[in-house]
């Protein structure tokens, strides 16, 4: 009674500790998992609301290290996500303040922000492509165009929940293309190499679907988790044979958010190939 009423009023605050809340990645959600580059490394960073979200995030983990796959899809908190075009005091600046003042708004569908771009990932066409009229969204750190302003349209960026600037430009380019025929620019898209005396054997190996051998033949395929589960989605095109003086090699395509996370799941490999990534200089456009 008497002697706990007298320890609380002898009590006193011995320290106050002041911690921060974390607005310092560009698309304002955490970095969940291993680090590529960085074998036993693991990450969970970037919470603007940490301890919230540490039991479901700590069950997440815990489950990936223990079976040596996530236990769902998190994609969007992949720390492979970002590349060396996000290695940039200034764009990270930008974008933590960008987030914050964002952290109560409402969203759009198509929501763009614009804090930091372009980046220094911005590709080869950008100038060209914004002289013709070009209107960009942003995919991991490309600007990408989106559509195409022409006399009389409204340009940049107007969202709406009804109808938005870029409705009917979309609309008649959807046309074009259905009606004549249209270019577009996937330098977004990641892109590499496999070459090596082994090249179709490891893709065989890696992949569930038949590996094309024939030069210029493509296929759709998919790396699978030891449960069956999708963990990957890859154009694969035979750019050349085992009869061809460099041996055989293939090209790889995914999507560019998805790089660091495909290009990860290739190595170390147990045959003798080599996995070689693309420059930020490389242009790909898709008739």
């Amino acid at each position: 009674g008497g002697g706990g009423a007298c320890a609380c009023m002898c009590a006193c605050v011995r320290a106050c500790v002041g911690a921060c809340m974390w607005y310092g990645l560009s698309s304002g959600l955490p970095m969940v998992g291993p680090k590529p580059g960085y074998p036993g490394m693991w990450l969970a960073v970037g919470f603007g609301y940490g301890i919230i979200h540490g039991g479901g995030i700590g069950r997440y983990l815990a489950q990936w290290m223990k079976n040596g796959y996530p236990p769902y899809d998190l994609t969007e908190a992949d720390p492979a996500r970002y590349g060396s075009w996000a290695d940039d005091t200034q764009y990270v600046m930008n974008k933590a303040r960008e987030s914050y003042g964002m952290n109560n708004s409402y969203g759009y569908v198509k929501e763009e922000r614009k804090g930091g771009r372009p980046t220094q990932r911005a590709g080869p066409l950008y100038s060209a492509l914004k002289e013709r009229g070009a209107q960009f969204g942003f995919k991991v750190g490309f600007e990408v165009p989106l559509w195409f302003e022409r006399p009389g349209d409204e340009s940049g960026y107007k969202p709406s929940f009804h109808r938005t600037n870029w409705f009917n430009p979309v609309g008649r380019e959807s046309k074009l293309v259905r009606e004549a025929v249209g270019v577009m620019d996937l330098s977004s898209f990641a892109t590499f190499k496999v070459a090596g005396p082994d090249a179709h054997t490891f893709l065989s190996y890696v992949f569930a679907n038949k590996i094309p051998k024939a030069k210029g033949r493509s296929c759709l395929a998919h790396m699978l988790m030891p449960n069956g589960r999708v963990m990957s989605e890859m154009t694969v095109t035979c750019t050349a044979t085992e009869g061809d003086s460099g041996g055989a090699e293939y090209m790889l395509t995914t999507g560019g958010g998805s790089e660091l996370h495909d290009v990860s799941l290739h190595q170390p490999s147990p045959v003798q190939v080599h996995v070689l990534l693309p420059t930020f200089h490389q242009t790909f456009p898709s008739l």
